[in-house]
């Protein structure tokens, strides 16, 4: 009897703990009301609109409801156009365009005689990187100035921002590019001195006149062996620290001048539009500088550690 009493007292606090956390959940799962799905609608309004800076993440974000970033879309985006200007170029030089032919032969006479000065006037070295030099150039610079475009887009489409970032502000592009340069600095190094001369070197170059030169190369092929990881990551963080760095710096203007002018939204234009013209000039820094890092590793491939 004793213990039915206890059985059912147990059974009794049993049910009212479980009365009470079903109390407790059915206040946390309350529907919201309107005034605060209102409330949400404000915010992602504010998110939205063109006065609010969108300050993007160092990372890249993905595309909402689909497996792919931001950056690789803007990427895509990119190469199609590249595809469809080339196939075009392709048309126009064919039918004889003699303006459009003289343009593009003036540009590979400028910049082939540019690797030529480069490469200490080498025509043979700079004739075989021509091709991968000028497309690294061509397609920072250009990949620039698609970011450019979208900008203006962001007078008609405000939410632009949430599903597309510059190319090279994502370490996703600048990576690659730094990996291709380091990369291919070794395999031209291995073409000309051999891969065992290369691998030597590197671990153990004891080469010199006295004992005292050969320990001295022997730490400096070390040096190198670290150095070729740093290039790597100093590529590719150059050039991703001053895109990013600069998109930053560009949105947080527009927001400022969004505000100075109280909705006058020519005003704005014109405010912004010197910095948008300044964006031409870094977008070919950027491309340049970066160019220049690649003729200098391999010029340096070139010597005989």
């Amino acid at each position: 009897m004793i213990t039915t009493r206890l059985t059912n007292d147990w059974d009794d606090t049993t049910s009212t703990e479980i009365i009470e956390v079903q109390n407790i959940e059915a206040e946390t799962t309350e529907i919201p009301t309107e005034e605060t799905q209102a409330l949400q609608a404000n915010e992602v309004q504010a998110e939205t609109s063109h006065g609010w800076p969108h300050i993007m993440p160092i990372k890249a974000d993905y595309v909402s409801g689909l497996p792919i970033t931001t950056t690789w879309l803007t990427t895509t985006l990119f190469l199609f156009f590249v595809f469809i200007f080339c196939y075009c170029a392709r048309k126009i030089l064919k039918n004889g365009a003699w303006k459009f032919r003289t343009w593009v032969l003036s540009f590979v006479d400028f910049t082939y005689q540019f690797l030529i000065d480069s490469f200490d006037g080498d025509r043979e070295y700079a004739r075989a990187y021509y091709p991968l030099i000028i497309w690294v150039f061509v397609v920072i610079f250009f990949g620039n100035l698609f970011w450019l475009v979208i900008d203006w887009v962001w007078f008609i489409v405000p939410s632009i921002h949430y599903v597309a970032r510059p190319i090279f502000s994502d370490l996703a592009s600048t990576l690659p590019l730094a990996l291709l340069t380091v990369g291919y600095s070794l395999y031209i190094a291995s073409k000309l001195h051999g891969p065992g001369n290369v691998l030597k070197g590197y671990a153990f170059n004891w080469t010199g006149q006295s004992f005292a030169e050969k320990c001295v190369n022997v730490f400096v092929g070390w040096l190198h062996i670290i150095g070729i990881p740093s290039s790597v990551a100093s590529l590719a963080l150059r050039l991703f620290w001053n895109i990013f760095a600069w998109v930053v710096l560009i949105a947080v203007l527009a927001y400022l001048w969004d505000f100075a002018t109280q909705g006058l939204w020519w005003v704005w234009v014109l405010m912004t539009l010197p910095f948008w013209f300044f964006e031409l000039f870094v977008a070919f820094v950027q491309a340049a500088v970066f160019t220049m890092l690649m003729i200098a590793t391999f010029k340096q491939a070139h010597e005989h550690h």
